[in-house]
């Protein structure tokens, strides 16, 4: 499977390494939800590195976990946090080889297994004690969906290495999707995302492909949402791989800090994308998607959090439909698989429409004053943290902070606020939203305006 490595980002498989994972108890809708709670879960002893490859609506995660004298294991964390190895199939070699990548909500796991000379089978995990193969040849599978038709990509006979469809549960029909060497992600509509030879984009459906549009030459989709949005990376003009979605087989590009390279690893049914970004080579940081604004989760964690807690210290992240979100995190003392958990407090930007200049946007704030004054500071560049002359004990990430606009709180305490953007004004803002009541600050939030968006 060494070639799935030479892939830009991407969703599973050795591409990047995915974070850590929170606990949550009485999870919120992440629609609403502004703020997120972290929690470490249980640590497996002797592993020097583990990986999170995905979560279920349940908050039970699944991944890999390595060991410092060699071999891996697939590993499912329980919903209470505590950690299982995962069998592997039994005619395993001497150095037994395992990864676990999806998990579906009846709690069916899918990866790979070593088995005699091959490095890795695609298996299926019908529960935490049982492993079964799918295919005979080297292979993975990456994804499952609720009635368990699985997707993966592997050598099929001897002389094609593609995308395949199985299932559903039950079923030993297994499907060659002759266009898609890279099948990716999988929802609960059967529609397939992955990509073709030469990095072409793809959706399958109703035994059809449709090549997605691309930015440059090159493009990867990676996961798709219930309702069919798709989420992955796309060559932009300049070389860079960035972070884009498809609605409608529309392609966007999204908002990151810098163009080094970038890309999205799952989106749920809310439309919430999590991913990652380069901010130098070989350096990632995750990052959240809503509405046109890209959040980092460090500064959304919950005030007794921030400043102790660093989530996403690799590549990598995942959400699930309540929102809450798997990675990797350290805690100012131990490191490991973190599980963020939504929590719906705190002034939040929490959409930027359409994000094109030329034209009035609306920019969407939640948790303010209700009937109070809400101002929008933005600027191109983030800095050390300055106090607001206007606002006593109020901290600006923004430098050279500017005036964008000022609105006023509903009775729910959402301000939406209406601001002209002229026809010249293009590239990534960093905006912050200012409670004039309150003084409370937003975390910065990263918008990309851009007339073909």
């Amino acid at each position: 499977m060494g070639s799935s490595d030479q892939r830009p980002g991407g969703r599973r498989c050795g591409r990047h390494l995915v974070l850590p994972v929170l606990v949550l108890v009485g999870v919120v809708n992440s629609a609403l939800s502004q703020r997120f709670e972290a929690h470490l879960v249980e640590r497996l002893p002797h592993f020097f590195i583990v990986e999170v490859a995905d979560i279920n609506n349940h908050g039970e995660m699944v991944g890999s976990a390595y060991r410092g004298s060699g071999g891996v294991v697939a590993v499912l964390w329980r919903a209470d946090g505590s950690a299982v190895e995962l069998p592997y199939l039994p005619d395993n070699p001497t150095d037994p080889r395992a990864n676990a990548y999806g998990i579906n909500d009846r709690g069916e796991i899918v990866g790979r297994s070593s088995v005699g000379a091959i490095p890795g089978v695609a298996v299926m995990w019908p529960n935490e004690n049982q492993i079964v193969r799918l295919l005979r040849g080297s292979s993975v599978a990456v994804d499952i969906n609720e009635s368990g038709a699985i997707i993966g990509y592997g050598e099929i006979d001897l002389f094609r290495f593609q995308g395949f469809l199985l299932g559903p549960t039950g079923s030993s029909a297994m499907l060659p999707l002759l266009q898609m060497q890279y099948a990716d992600g999988i929802n609960d509509r059967g529609q397939v995302v992955g990509e073709g030879p030469g990095l072409v984009p793809m959706r399958w459906q109703d035994n059809q492909f449709i090549a997605l549009p691309t930015l440059g030459r090159r493009a990867s989709a990676y996961t798709i949402s219930p309702s069919g949005v798709i989420g992955g990376t796309a060559e932009d003009e300049s070389g860079a791989f960035v972070p884009v979605r498809w609605h409608n087989d529309e392609i966007r590009e999204l908002p990151m800090p810098r163009e080094i390279a970038g890309f999205v690893d799952s989106i749920n049914e809310s439309g919430v994308m999590a991913g990652a970004w380069q901010i130098e080579p070989g350096t990632s940081r995750v990052a959240i998607w809503r509405n046109n604004l890209m959040t980092e989760p460090n500064d959304l964690l919950i005030d007794a959090q921030r400043g102790v807690w660093v989530v996403g210290y690799g590549p990598g992240l995942w959400i699930n439909d309540v929102g809450q979100i798997a990675g990797r995190g350290w805690d100012g003392v131990t490191s490991g698989v973190v599980r963020l958990d939504p929590v719906d407090i705190g002034l939040t930007l929490i959409g930027f429409e359409p994000s094109r200049p030329g034209r009035r946007n609306v920019i969407e704030v939640n948790h303010a004053t209700p009937g109070g004054r809400v101002s929008i500071l933005w600027g191109t560049a983030r800095g050390e943290p300055a106090p607001l002359e206007q606002c006593p004990g109020a901290m600006i990430d923004i430098t050279d902070p500017r005036l964008a606009a000022t609105g006023v709180a509903g009775s729910d305490g959402r301000a939406t606020i209406s601001v002209f953007i002229p026809a010249h004004v293009e590239g990534t803002y960093i905006l912050q939203a200012v409670d004039h009541r309150t003084c409370e600050v937003s975390p910065p939030a990263w918008a990309l305006l851009k007339m073909e968006n």
